[in-house]
Order: structure tokens, then sequence, then C-alpha cells
């Protein structure tokens, strides 16, 4: 796996100097071996076993909304159990939609798919536009670094909006990027840009756009002040409201200036308020560290540029290095004063913190790099090792039966088959033997295809743990609500209409509506006049062990059954849909009013002895 080299042209622009690849030059991606191993590793990794696990977390809330969008024809407003849910634009959720319509049915590979595409797409787009400033070896390792990072095999998988707003977010920051590395035309490079912000916008609200203007414009600002104002942003700017305004005006006519103000700023304000000082002082001092850790083990490659001759031959590689410097820091400014901020939600980020790495591991492999920066690169081809040792003894340790040494806990079971177990050992015997060979080639000719080879049998590794045994122990730990379910429609006559008085879990109402046409309505909370005319009997409410429903009941009623919707399997269940029936008593019955004083509790034995399946393993 040979180097090429890429040829630029450096011009002066504005008060810098601009590095740009010479006009005539086009590297032809497609004929490199590099990319298409990229591609079968992609999806080697996230296209098997895509519907193992059962849908988990907030994956059910998005297929449900899709789920609600195609049975209305509603394709404007997203909405839950019928009313305005103003959570976040529905690009994501016309994806899954259309995904289903595609497929059919909405099982968990058609809700999972456009997340699968969006992870194998940014792979992809790592790999060519790294090809505009870097050579195979960098571009190479930074596509499958981005792959195998620990927290994008697992967002990278699910039906979450974060793989479809990273690619959209990462894809508005690399595509300027390389448009403006190759001297295209700046309306044009605005407008890829800005096209993809629109998008990113449309997926998960402001954050990317302001991620792509306060990147593009700071590293402008510093280096080539005249490219910012050139006219063409102004076409950029246009096709961005171009974009926006074509879901935004008919979503403000269908509903009101307080759902828009909602969809685009609720759930982000959130993040930065409720919190003491000591919580955000915290939290900024921790999150960097977090993010190294998700994006372990290719972040440490990083440490490459603590030395100093590694950055002064950055040579062309040093405007885009400057570029994803400055993108990842900036955007990582207000994550660290929001206390409530997770990694994922710098996800879109990874790719630059990806091809920085790739920057990196690239420099160290010159023939002029020094010692500090082969040593790093050597230390870090190790760790891979180490990490590749640690997951196979600690999946071997759990299938061994030995762990009742330990106190119980809630974590995943890594219990695995022996056949699991010994396919981890061979491929850790593999790993270790091909970085061997790497590090003793670091001074030959060949020490790029060795450092390439062993890099792919790393990112192969863990990939396949994950794949394999990763999956094996969520599956295990996953509880699957269908059976519960299914058992509790039983007790609730097929022509009975089911309410609920507040938006129920998204988990029950999109398992509920998968086994047939029932749907939970949602109606208006009957006062103790109107509750002995409703046309419903049935209802239902989310509700956890000990703890009363959380509306008082105008009405007598009894329990007809529950069903568990933890997301994992505990020794006793922790929450629940509560199924109640109404009773006939009148509404001015002193029953009723007993009722009305005090709201009922349901009690974890209650639970227990209406479903006893739910009490888990």
């Amino acid at each position: 796996m040979t180097a090429s080299s890429v040829p630029v042209a450096a011009a002066a622009v504005g008060p810098a100097a601009r590095v740009v690849r010479a006009p005539s030059v086009r590297v032809r991606f497609w004929r490199e071996p590099e990319f298409w191993l990229t591609l079968l590793l992609v999806c080697g990794i996230y296209f098997t076993r895509p519907a193992t696990l059962t849908l988990r977390g907030e994956e059910t809330r998005w297929a449900e909304v899709a789920r609600e969008m195609i049975e209305s024809g509603d394709w404007i407003v997203p909405r839950e159990q019928g009313d305005v849910f103003p959570n976040r634009p529905p690009l994501a959720n016309w994806c899954i939609a259309w995904s289903m319509l595609l497929f059919g049915n909405d099982g968990a590979l058609a809700v999972r798919l456009p997340s699968l595409l969006a992870t194998l797409l940014t792979t992809l787009l790592i790999y060519v536009c790294g090809r505009t400033f870097l050579e195979r070896f960098g571009a190479f390792t930074a596509a499958i670094g981005y792959a195998t990072m620990g927290q994008v095999l697992q967002l990278g998988r699910h039906a979450e909006t974060e793989s479809l707003f990273t690619l959209l977010t990462s894809g508005a920051l690399l595509g300027w990027l390389a448009c403006y590395l190759q001297n295209r035309r700046p309306w044009v490079t605005w407008s890829v840009g800005y096209a993809l912000a629109a998008l990113a916008a449309l997926t998960k609200g402001p954050q990317g756009p302001i991620y792509f203007v306060g990147s593009t414009w700071l590293f402008l600002w510093c280096y080539d002040r005249s490219f910012l104002r050139q006219r063409g942003q102004l076409v950029g700017l246009a096709v961005f409201a171009a974009i926006v305004a074509a879901w935004q005006i008919p979503y403000m006519l269908a509903t009101d200036l307080t759902s828009t103000a909602m969809i685009w700023g609720a759930e982000s304000l959130n993040r930065f308020t409720r919190g003491s000082a000591g919580k955000v002082v915290r939290h900024a001092l921790a999150f960097p560290w977090e993010v190294l850790h998700c994006t372990l083990p290719w972040s440490g490659v990083l440490v490459c540029f603590c030395d100093r001759s590694l950055r002064a031959r950055l040579e062309a590689a040093k405007r885009p290095a400057q570029f994803l410097a400055l993108s990842a820091l900036l955007c990582l400014v207000p994550l660290l004063l929001a206390h409530a901020a997770q990694t994922r939600y710098f996800m879109p980020l990874y790719p630059c913190i990806a091809l920085l790495g790739g920057t990196a591991a690239q420099l160290a492999l010159a023939a002029e790099a020094g010692a500090v920066a082969r040593r790093i690169w050597r230390a870090a081809l190790l760790a891979g090792c180490a990490i590749a040792l640690v997951v196979t003894v600690y999946f071997a340790w759990q299938s061994s039966g030995l762990t009742h040494w330990i106190p119980k806990s809630t974590n995943p079971s890594g219990a695995q088959s022996f056949g699991v177990v010994t396919l981890l050992l061979l491929a850790t015997v593999a790993v270790c033997l091909c970085c061997r060979w790497a590090m003793r080639r670091l001074d030959k000719p060949d020490s790029l295809r060795a450092s390439a080879t062993a890099a792919y049998v790393l990112a192969v590794f863990y990939g396949l743990s994950y794949t394999v045994a990763g999956v094996n122990s969520l599956a295990a730990y996953s509880f699957d609500i269908r059976a519960d379910v299914r058992r509790t429609l039983a007790l609730v006559p097929g022509e009975a209409k089911l309410v609920s008085f507040v938006p129920v879990s998204h988990l029950f109402t999109y398992h509920l509506a998968g086994m047939g046409p029932r749907r939970v309505e949602l109606v208006a909370t009957p006062t103790p006049a109107s509750a002995g005319t409703a046309d419903w009997e049935y209802f239902c409410f989310n509700s956890a062990a000990g703890e009363p429903s959380p509306l008082p009941l105008p009405f007598a009623w009894e329990q007809v059954g529950v069903v568990t919707i933890d997301r994992n399997r505990y020794d006793r269940p922790r929450s629940f849909v509560v199924i109640g029936r109404k009773l006939a008593p009148s509404s001015n019955s002193p029953e009723v009013d007993a009722w009305r004083e005090s709201s009922p509790v349901v009690r974890p034995e209650a639970l227990e002895a209406a479903a006893p399946t739910t009490k888990r393993s």
C-alpha cells in the first residue's frame, strides 16, 4: 500500500498564503484500493446484524413519529399520538419513513437503515476530503479511525439522529474545506457548505449552521479575510434560506409561533439551564476527557502534534489542520458551558478529529520524521494491541463462569459462546503479530504499507469485537417488551378504544401499532361530569413502581394489566405502562369522590401479580 504524493500549488490570497490544489490535478479516489477497503470495512461492521438488538432508547420515538407521518399523510408537522411534537425538525423522521415505505414494514432494519447509510457516507466523505491534502495513508487512517471509534461503533448503528446529523454537519465543514482547497469558485464553495448546513438544521436544529458559520468565519478571519468577503457567500446564504424555508413556512402556517420557537430552540436551551456554577465547572473539566475516551483508540495519535518538528513539517496540510483544529475547539466551547451536554453532541466533530489523527500519523511516518513522532506512533500500535488484549480477556473471563466472585451489577453480561471467545483469541494473536511486524518495519522503505496494514487489522478487530461480542452482550441485557404488549392486549377487547390523557411511552405505542390497527388516542383529561359520558372505557398511563398515577382520575377504575417499558433487564421492573378500565359508578358517587382525593398508587407487588412475566433475571 504505497503512498502517492498530492501535488499542490500555493497562491497568496488575502493576508495569508492560501494553499490550494492545482486546478488541473484531480485525485481519482475510486481507483484507490484504500477507498474500497474502507467501504468493505464499514459494510462488514455496520450492515452485519443490524436488527439483532431490539429498538432501544429514543429509536422508537423517531420511528413512531415517522409512522404517523405515513399514516396521516402530513409530512410537515411531526406528531406524537396525533399531537404536535415540537422537539426537532423532521428530516430524520422523513428518512426513517422513506425507509419504512421502501421495506414495506416498520422493523428494526427499516428504522435503522438511514443511520447505517449515514455512517457509511460519513466514513467515505472523510477519505475523499482527506485526499485533497493528505496522501493515501493519512486519508485511509482517518477514515477507518472514525468508523471504529468507540462511540461511533455504538451510535452509528442505531436509529438516533446523531449519525445523520454528523453526516450533514461534517459534510458542510469538510465539503466546504475540500472546495476551498481545490480553488473552486466561491459561490460553489459556499453553496455546498450552506446547503448541507441547512439540511443539518432540518435534522437537529440550529447547532449545524452555528458550527458551520462559526468554524468557517473564524478560519477565514484568521487566514483569508478576502474570501470571507466574497459575494459568492450571498449565493450560499440564499441556498440555505431556500432549503430551510421550504419546510419552515408550511410548518409555521400549520402550527403557531410557539411551536416554531420550541422546535428550533427548546431542547438546546434546556442543556444550559437549571445547572449550578459547580455543575458547570465540573462538567467543563471532565467533558474533554470524556470526548477523548469516546474517540479511543484513534484519538491517542493526536499526541504526535506535541512534537514541534512534526508541526513544522505540516506544509500543504497546515491550513487544513488549522481549520480542523479551530472547528473542533470552537464547537467544543458551548458544550463545555452546557452542564447537561453529552459526548454524543460532539459527534459531528469526530470526523475533524479523525482527519487530524490521519494527518499526525502520516507525518509521523514520513521519511524525515523525528524519533519522537515515530516513538509516539509505535506507542499507538502498542496501545492498540493492549486494548485488543483487554477486550479479549474481559469477554473470556465473563464467559468462564467466574463472575460470581464479584458483586452482582446491572452492567451488560459479557458471557459469550466458546466459538466467539476462540475467534476473539485468534483475532488478538493476529493483531499483536501484525503490529509487531509493522513496528519492526518503521525504518524500512515499506513502513507506510506495514503501518497501514496494522491499522486496518486493528480496525477490523474493534469492529468485529463490537459487532459480535458487544452486540451479543447488549442483546442479552436488553429487554424486549413485545411479549408484554401482546399478553396485555389480549386482556383488552379488540373493538375497545384505548386512550391516554398525557403522552404515553413511545416504546409502548410503537410496538402496539406494530401488532395491529389499534392506536392510543390522546384525549383531554376527563372531568367528573364528562367521565361518565366518555366514549372510551380503557385507558393507559406511564408509571414507575410505587409512584401514583400522573393525574388525579375523577372516576373509579380497575387495573387490567401492565407492560414493562424498561430499556434493560432488571431484577425488579422499574417503569411501566398501566392499562386501566373505567368502572360503571356515576361521576357523583361517593366512591368517585374518594378516588379524586387520592390518586391510586401502583404497587410493585400488584404489578408483578398482574404481569408475572415482568420479573427479569
